[in-house]
């Protein structure tokens, strides 16, 4: 055998298990040619023995408590961090959207030596405040790809290796960017510790919580996602530049824009790495979630609230200034809830999905200091229970982006002739009234 050629999508593997994947081909080559020995093959870390270590008793522990720590991040995340219309249509519809930075390094090296920081603790936190802040949204979902991932000595690391860690960052509990950065650390620190989970039993608690909480979650292909790669935060002796100086460094920042046909990119998806005195911020963009205009201004308002927060403190309120062409935020068709933003429109188009349903009206409740959303439902059939009726709705979630299914259902025999008159909902004869979601 000359060459052997191998074509496999991202989605099959990654570079951890590519490598995995090569050495063992290589080995299994070797001895069918007889050009190596048998006990001349090096020892390979095979999958089997990943098996036998997620099997122990350790594995099983570790395992575990990932699956509680994803249990926590996932009870009041956003649903989605595109909730916004999508973006015109570009062809082609992947590229690559790249930011060389000396600026955005040397106030990282600043950042972490004086607010006693972990390097890729202001790299989240200033992800997360940045993408919720595009979204109008309290707080940000974020999938963080281990800097361990590609290390040799798996075996004595805890975090993630197959998948990638969730983070749930509450952005508007922070009032400021520097006290969001200081609740991260810890925070930072347990993500790594238990992203070592079961993607099985993932999975089955993820459809749990969406039947819980009523949603739909985003899902890898359109989701938030960090890979951050081994990051050495040293810049020698000199004294740290002031925030005129990074300001003025930020001046050579390299922004590029690569199309891409040869791969189909997953999700809004930025590699952070560092090269030299430099920070590299390499996005792929899926142009269906994210416009070419709004990924620069996302990297660009990294790179500048990164600089910002080396001179001074910034209000959390004050984001969306920092990173113009970003925003499309909030518009007048969509209200947050539960920590989500949505659409009472997709809310009702997921509701009268359900073949049983004639007609319909949700009305949103906020009057006791937490919003709620009730269903008026007109019901062909009489049997039909608020419990199943949810169960339905929730299936019906993914095609609409903005949907929530309804905190209480009201079940009726038939509907008032104004179908947003709540009162006169209430001459209707009433079927059965239930939660058909468990409280968060």
């Amino acid at each position: 055998v000359q060459y052997v050629a191998l074509r496999l999508h991202h989605i099959v593997t990654d570079g951890w298990g590519l490598r995995l994947l090569t050495q063992q081909l290589r080995a299994e080559l070797s001895r069918s040619t007889g050009h190596m020995r048998e006990d001349a093959v090096p020892a390979v870390k095979s999958s089997a023995d990943r098996a036998d270590f997620e099997s122990s008793e350790v594995g099983q522990e570790i395992r575990r408590r990932a699956l509680e720590y994803a249990a926590g991040q996932l009870s009041s995340c956003p649903q989605t961090m595109f909730p916004n219309s999508p973006p015109a249509p570009q062809e082609p519809r992947y590229w690559n959207v790249n930011l060389r930075s000396r600026a955005l390094f040397m106030a990282l090296v600043k950042l972490t030596a004086e607010a006693h920081l972990m390097p890729t603790t202001p790299i989240i936190g200033t992800f997360a405040a940045v993408m919720a802040s595009r979204a109008s949204l309290s707080s940000a979902l974020i999938y963080v790809g281990s800097n361990n991932r590609f290390a040799r000595d798996w075996e004595s690391f805890t975090g993630p290796l197959y998948q990638e860690s969730l983070i749930c960052v509450p952005v508007s509990q922070a009032t400021t960017c520097l006290d969001l950065f200081g609740s991260l650390n810890g925070k930072v620190l347990r993500m790594y510790r238990n992203g070592q989970h079961d993607p099985v039993a993932l999975q089955e608690h993820i459809r749990r919580v969406e039947h819980d909480r009523g949603i739909c979650l985003d899902k890898v292909a359109a989701s938030a996602m960090l890979n951050i790669f081994p990051m050495a935060m040293k810049a020698g002796a000199r004294e740290p530049p002031s925030r005129a100086q990074l300001r003025a460094m930020t001046r050579s920042s390299r922004l590029s824009k690569t199309p891409r046909a040869d791969i189909d990119n997953l999700s809004f998806f930025v590699d952070v790495i560092t090269r030299g005195p430099e920070v590299i911020l390499a996005s792929r963009v899926d142009t269906r979630l994210v416009s070419l205009q709004e990924a620069e201004a996302i990297l660009l308002g990294m790179e500048k609230l990164l600089c910002e927060l080396a001179g001074d403190d910034i209000p959390m309120d004050q984001i969306s200034d920092l990173c113009p062409g970003m925003g499309r935020g909030a518009d007048n068709q969509t209200t947050q809830v539960d920590g989500s933003r949505i659409s009472l429109s997709d809310c009702r188009a997921a509701l009268n999905a359900h073949p049983s349903v004639h007609d319909s009206c949700i009305r949103l409740d906020d009057s006791g200091g937490r919003s709620a959303l009730t269903a008026y439902v007109h019901v062909v059939e009489r049997s039909l229970t608020p419990a199943q009726l949810h169960g339905s709705v929730v299936a019906a979630l993914p095609p609409h982006s903005l949907a929530m299914a309804p905190h209480r259902y009201r079940l009726y025999v038939s509907r008032p002739s104004v179908l947003d008159d709540v009162q006169a909902w209430d001459k209707v004869e009433l079927v059965s009234v239930g939660h058909g979601r468990r409280d968060p």
